[in-house]
C-alpha cells in the first residue's frame, strides 16, 4: 500500500452550513434525487460559469451518534480548478469549497436558488478570518 499525503500552507478553503427553514425542509433534497446526476451536471455547469470537469452524486445516510441521517453527496470539479462539495440533509446543507467565503456564499446561493426559485435569501452573511 501507498499512502500520499500533502499539505499547502497557503491554501484557501471554505466552508458553510445552511439551515432550511421549516417550510423548506425537505425540499431541496427531494429536488436533487428526481433531478439526478445529468440535471444537476447541466445545472452545476450553468452556476459555476464553466465546464465541469467531474461530478459526484450519491444517496446514502449519516451516522451520528445514535441517529442515522439521509443525505446527498454532491461534489463538483470545475474546469478552473474550482472544487465543491456539498453534503445534502433534509434541513440542511454543509458545504466546502476551495474558494474564499464570499465566492462560496455567492455559489452556495445561486446553486440553492436554480432548485428553490423561492427559497429566502439567507439572512446573515459571515465572512471570517
Amino acid at each position: 500500500m501507498k499512502l500520499s499525503v500533502y499539505g499547502f500552507n497557503d491554501l484557501v478553503g471554505s466552508f458553510g452550513v445552511l439551515q432550511f427553514d421549516e417550510d423548506e425542509i425537505g425540499r431541496f433534497y427531494d429536488i436533487l434525487l428526481k433531478t439526478g446526476i445529468d440535471g444537476v451536471h447541466d445545472i452545476g455547469s450553468k452556476v459555476f460559469g464553466e465546464d465541469i470537469r467531474s461530478i459526484s452524486f450519491a444517496r446514502g445516510k449519516l451516522i451520528y451518534r445514535d441517529r442515522v441521517i439521509e443525505m446527498v453527496y454532491l461534489r463538483f470539479e470545475v474546469e478552473d480548478n474550482r472544487m465543491y462539495i456539498f453534503e445534502v440533509y433534509r434541513e440542511s446543507v454543509f458545504v466546502y469549497a476551495n474558494t474564499d467565503a464570499k465566492q462560496l456564499y455567492v455559489d452556495v446561493v445561486a446553486f440553492i436558488k436554480e432548485f428553490l426559485k423561492d427559497v429566502r435569501l439567507p439572512r446573515s452573511l459571515f465572512i471570517g478570518f
